[in-house]
């Protein structure tokens, strides 16, 4: 007699083992816009935990962003590219939590645009690099001195 199960209800004699008989598929990868409208539904959903982001989540979202990403071109691959850039610095603590309005929005067009019914990203993508760090490069040195030469003498 086989031992109980679940607080001592027991199998029936003869019943077909259920699991043996059920086949496994491999895995289906989602569609991108089943996987646009998953982050655009997850970044809305954050909007609850403010000001609190969850580092888990969001790292979750970002790699998501970046799948979508690899999977699109144009525009939309650079605004999924972006979006996961900034999703990166609210993960890291270094982005204001004013603007994760921005990151909605966005991911809400990226949506639409994935689903055909807009173009326009360039909005879009600009809104999303003002919340990233400024990436500036290094002062060139000056060609010629800010003062006259005559005066970096030493007076006597």
């Amino acid at each position: 007699m086989p031992p109980p199960i679940n607080g001592g209800v027991r199998p029936t004699a003869g019943a077909p083992d259920v699991l043996a008989q059920m086949s496994y598929a491999a895995p289906v990868e989602p569609e991108p816009r089943e996987r646009a409208a998953w982050i655009d539904a997850e970044v809305t959903a954050l909007v609850a935990s403010l000001p609190t982001l969850p580092g888990p989540r969001l790292a979750t979202i970002r790699a998501e962003a970046l799948a979508l990403a690899a999977e699109l071109d144009g525009r939309a691959a650079t605004v999924a590219t972006t979006l996961a850039a900034v999703l990166a610095e609210y993960e890291a603590g270094r982005a204001v939590l004013e603007g994760w309005g921005l990151v909605a929005t966005a991911a809400h067009a990226l949506t639409r645009a994935v689903a055909g019914a807009i173009g326009g990203l360039a909005a879009v993508q600009f809104e999303l690099e003002t919340l990233l760090p400024v990436q500036a490069a290094a002062p060139r040195p000056p060609t010629t001195p800010d003062v006259p030469l005559a005066a970096l003498a030493r007076r006597r």
